[in-house]
């Protein structure tokens, strides 16, 4: 496992590769007109979302066609990510985080946990280790060290930077999975704003995705104040901060919320939510481009 830094030097390969500009690269190949067919059918190309109950919806994540988890603050976002990335490497296949949080180490505490390490609230509270707690972390940490995940702390780095990095892990790294979490932190572009810098990076990170054939999860959040005075408190996709484009792309897009107002619970809990405590919904584009309501038994 390794965690890199925003301040590193790049090898020059990252950021103007040569063969960026062979069109052969990108060509689509229409000899056989049932090939986009196989490709959008084909299991084998298909990994968990990270939910039990979208996943019997809709096969799983397909290569090439990113996934999207919005939600508030505090709704578990990155713990379900991380989730996901759990999941890839019980399948065997190589993964990365890359991470635009402000604190790095929490990212990789949450991960701790979820390899069978002490809770994040008992170890960020806790002056010292109970032996209980010792002996949790150091066989998480041997977990850890056997798995094919690598995380990269990207505060800062603009996400042009972070794309190559990503293109470069995918070509000579083997990386087939990817996360970005979260898209809200991404440094603006020089001379363009917030909503045109998540618009470009939206629709780059697509394009990476179909062109190298990986699987990728991005991680947004909700804009607070585009909610407010609305009864009842359900999202919408056009709720996620900074960009209606993110709506535009995404196939599928898994939304968390904390469902309850005035003590009132709003939505049923998700059993795969790992903190219980928010509602999930996920909508597909091919549905008519609405909110789905995924029930539980």
């Amino acid at each position: 496992m390794s965690l890199g830094h925003a301040g590193w030097s790049l090898p020059s390969v990252l950021l103007l590769p040569s063969d960026e500009y062979n069109p052969a690269e990108y060509k689509i190949d229409v000899g056989d007109p049932l090939e986009s067919i196989r490709r959008v059918v084909d299991q084998s190309k298909r990994l968990s979302t990270g939910f039990d109950t979208v996943d019997a919806a809709t096969g799983g994540m397909r290569v090439g066609s990113p996934m999207l988890i919005v939600g508030e603050t505090g709704t578990g976002k990155s713990l379900q990510a991380l989730n996901s990335m759990l999941r890839w490497d019980d399948a065997g296949v190589p993964s990365s985080y890359w991470s635009l949080e402000d604190d790095p180490d929490m990212v990789m505490l949450r991960w701790i946990e979820l390899n069978g390490g002490p809770p994040l609230e008992r170890v960020v509270r806790s002056k010292r280790l109970s032996e209980e707690d010792a002996a949790l972390l150091e066989g998480a940490a041997t977990k850890i060290r056997s798995r094919q995940a690598s995380f990269y702390d990207m505060v800062g780095v603009d996400w042009r930077r972070l794309l190559a990095c990503m293109r470069w892990s995918a070509r000579h790294g083997g990386c087939r999975a990817h996360v970005v979490d979260h898209l809200n932190n991404v440094e603006n572009e020089q001379g363009i704003d917030r909503v045109g810098t998540l618009d470009n990076m939206a629709r780059g990170m697509m394009a990476f995705a179909r062109q190298e054939q990986v699987f990728l999860v991005l991680v947004s959040q909700f804009n607070r104040q585009s909610k407010t005075g609305r009864e009842p408190r359900r999202p919408f996709l056009t709720d996620i901060k900074g960009s209606s484009t993110l709506e535009q792309l995404f196939k599928l897009t898994v939304l968390l919320w904390r469902g309850v107002e005035d003590g009132e619970p709003y939505g049923e809990l998700s059993k795969d939510n790992l903190t219980g405590k928010a509602p999930l919904l996920f909508r597909r584009r091919f549905e008519g481009c609405r909110l789905t309501d995924t029930k539980y038994g």
